[in-house]
């Protein structure tokens, strides 16, 4: 998943438009889900698709939520505050599912070992999103003004300017929304854990992975294809410079894989255990990417605290699988 999102938002910025770049992802891997299938020509014969359940068919469409709440908070919150918010939401909605055997997903009841790895899990995802060098917006600097200074008066300037007043504007404006800030963050991990289960039942049901993965993608790029032309977000491509290379397509590829790996694996290790594997391969994936710089991305060393996060994500995760 992190390198699909670090050449995703290449792709975005080569289109100059988000919800271009996710639509293309998406229809990049519902045509190669699509060859996969045909290729591989899984037998349905026993899969009665008037049978099923309605939400053995909303995974693509919680993934464009997810997506959508997603980008509504990194633009709101900023990157870190974005990723460890919705894990909140993946851990506890997983537990939930697999409490109540939600979204056709087999039971496992809760237990404290769970909620100990649980816990780690969210804990680990912290640490690894801490940015030591990161500081708290706050208002603008003031001091005291010369003249203030002579009159022994209370006079203040701002030292920063009109940039530090809107950055304390800004600031304000996400205090005061901050609970349905974070609200919008559980809510859309919450969809992604959904999306994983439901993916995974309709995998068990029609003996495909590839299936359900195919059918997630195709919903989802359906979702993303409306949206792209109702907002008219093609307009915005540069159609006068290069056009984006190729390689920023294969973002759809890993995507597809993603989904169509967790379709296989949500219906036999249940949705917690499921949620809190990926989670661990994205935070590694993730620090390969940062420490080394790689697909474009800003270098970002490795740290202590960072590796500690792994650590107890890692940990959170054996809690989960071996005692829980």
């Amino acid at each position: 998943m992190p390198v699909q999102t670090a050449i995703n938002t290449r792709l975005s910025r080569a289109l100059a438009s988000t919800w271009l770049a996710s639509a293309s992802s998406f229809l990049v891997g519902t045509t190669a889900l699509a060859a996969v299938f045909i290729a591989t020509r899984p037998d349905l014969s026993g899969f009665d698709a008037g049978a099923q359940p309605w939400w053995i068919w909303i995974g693509g469409a919680c993934g464009v939520v997810f997506l959508t709440l997603n980008m509504v908070l990194m633009g709101h919150m900023g990157a870190a505050t974005a990723v460890v918010i919705p894990v909140v939401g993946q851990v506890v909605g997983g537990l939930i599912i697999d409490e109540f055997s939600l979204v056709g997903a087999p039971a496992h009841p809760i237990s404290a070992a769970r909620i100990v790895g649980a816990s780690l899990v969210i804990v680990g995802a912290w640490l690894s999103s801490v940015n030591r060098s990161a500081r708290p917006l706050a208002a603008p600097i003031e001091e005291t003004s010369p003249a203030a200074q002579r009159t022994g008066g209370n006079a203040t300037r701002t030292a920063a300017g009109p940039a530090a007043q809107r950055t304390a504007n800004a600031s304000i404006r996400r205090g005061r929304f901050l609970p349905a800030l974070v609200a919008v963050g559980v809510v859309g991990g919450m969809l992604s854990a959904v999306q994983t289960t439901a993916n995974g039942a309709l995998g068990a049901r029609a003996g495909s992975a590839i299936f359900a993965a195919l059918v997630s993608f195709a919903v989802g790029a359906v979702c993303l294809v409306a949206i792209t032309l109702g907002a008219r977000t093609w307009r915005s491509i540069p159609w006068e410079t290069d056009r984006p290379a190729p390689k920023l397509f294969v973002g759809g590829l890993l995507g597809a894989a993603f989904v169509a790996g967790s379709a296989y694996a949500a219906p036999t290790l249940g949705t917690s255990v499921t949620v809190s594997v990926v989670l661990l391969g994205q935070l590694i994936a993730s620090l390969v990417i940062d420490h080394f710089g790689a697909l474009g991305a800003a270098k970002r060393p490795v740290t202590s605290l960072r590796l500690l996060g792994a650590a107890t994500v890692l940990a959170g995760v054996a809690v989960v699988r071996l005692i829980g």
